[in-house]
């Protein structure tokens, strides 16, 4: 953890408990724009993770649909990112 992060201890703390789980671990990070939640996440893991995603923000101005079609194309390139083979079907 870099010594400029400020007011987050008990978040840094639950965070990289986290990280010493017996099985994997999923963290959904939620909240308004801009108040560094990716940069909190990164931080407190070291850039050490094995897949990761930033959703993209809504778009008043396209369809909902267009919007799922691009949250969905986004996360598909985040996991091509993280080496997952399009062919091979997750079970």
């Amino acid at each position: 953890m870099r010594e400029y992060m400020i007011g987050r201890e008990e978040e840094i703390k639950y965070l990289r408990s986290l990280k010493s789980e017996e099985e994997s671990q999923f963290i959904a990070i939620y909240g308004r724009r801009r108040i560094g939640k990716t940069y909190l996440i990164r931080e407190s893991f070291g850039y050490e993770f094995t897949f990761q995603h930033t959703g993209v923000g809504n778009d008043e101005k396209k369809s909902a649909e267009t919007q799922k079609q691009e949250q969905l194309d986004k996360f598909n390139e985040s996991l091509s990112a993280a080496g997952y083979d399009h062919d091979r079907r997750l079970s």
